[in-house]
């Protein structure tokens, strides 16, 4: 579907920090917004179809913000990672502005492919779903090709959960949600006082608990968490409260608990590259192109 009309955005607060992105503006009244997916503090997200015939997950903002400027930084990063093109990311279509309320009041509507009506933590938590090793690994390969692609091009997704991976109908997993991500290349990473604040507390790394800058390595400690999850289907730390498990992890390297016993070698060698990857240290992590060579061998195991 071609588009004629764009829009050039400003992602920045001040010239200097500021990037343009370009993206197809979609028309309003080509857009039906059909069922409600989702909902989070600064919008919803719905089913919709796009021109009649596209389906389509459409991002609409709330009219009003308790905290406008945390909304602008969400809505604004959204915007930067529509760049990334990439089968195992969500990718973004365009953007719309709802005309049907007072021109003061526009709200902008971020329209994304509609990848599936499944994330991975809804997957994990259906015990009539077979997660086997062949079936995890693939799960395990899918998020970090998408991070792999995302870092290589700057980007820190730095919310990484199975909440914000979509599973398609063709059982492919996608990353989404790059509301908390942040652009390296364009010197948006240098803020340790956000970098502490973005993500979900037990899926955060060491290191942006202590409010330290957030590096690729931050997204692979995530990553090792839905690793983990994805062998043990639990939810990490349990009923743990948010305040023990932030004080767990900084002063005594708390994780989540591991498997006593393993099916096989292949789930023995997964579980120690998790251990890897959500090591103190953020230098001892394994990168995520590290990570998809080693799940790329223990695929190849398993098919042999």
């Amino acid at each position: 579907m071609v588009y004629e009309n764009t829009v050039i955005i400003a992602t920045g607060e001040s010239e200097e920090r500021s990037e343009q992105i370009e993206l197809p503006l979609l028309e309003r009244k080509d857009l039906d917004l059909l069922t409600v997916l989702g909902s989070g503090g600064f919008g919803r997200v719905h089913y919709g179809v796009y021109g009649g015939v596209l389906e389509v997950a459409v991002k609409q903002s709330h009219q009003q913000h308790k905290n406008q400027d945390r909304f602008s930084d969400s809505f604004y990063a959204e915007i930067r990672a529509a760049t990334l093109q990439h089968e195992n990311i969500v990718r973004v279509l365009g953007l719309c502005v709802d005309q049907e309320l007072s021109d003061d009041a526009l709200l902008p509507m971020l329209v994304m492919e509609y990848a599936g009506d499944r994330n991975l933590q809804s997957l994990v938590n259906d015990r009539s779903e077979c997660i086997d090793t062949s079936r995890r690994l693939k799960f395990a390969k899918d998020m970090t090709s998408g991070l792999n692609y995302a870092h290589n091009r700057g980007f820190l997704h730095l919310d990484v959960k199975l909440l914000n991976v979509i599973v398609s109908s063709d059982d492919r997993c996608k990353l989404a949600d790059f509301g908390c991500s942040l652009n390296k290349a364009a010197g948006k990473a240098d803020t340790p006082t956000k970098s502490m604040m973005t993500g979900t507390y037990a899926y955060r790394a060491p290191e942006l608990l202590r409010g330290k800058v957030a590096t690729d390595r931050s997204d692979i400690y995530s990553l090792s968490i839905c690793l983990w999850q994805l062998l043990t289907r639990k939810r990490p730390y349990a009923d743990d409260e948010h305040q023990v498990i932030v004080f767990g992890v900084v002063s005594y390297n708390l994780r989540p608990e591991l498997p006593e016993q393993f099916d096989n070698t292949v789930d023995e060698r997964y579980c120690e590259l998790f251990k890897q990857a959500w090591n103190v240290d953020p230098t001892a992590r394994p990168s995520a192109k590290q990570l998809l060579s080693t799940l790329t061998e223990l695929e190849s195991e398993v098919n042999d």
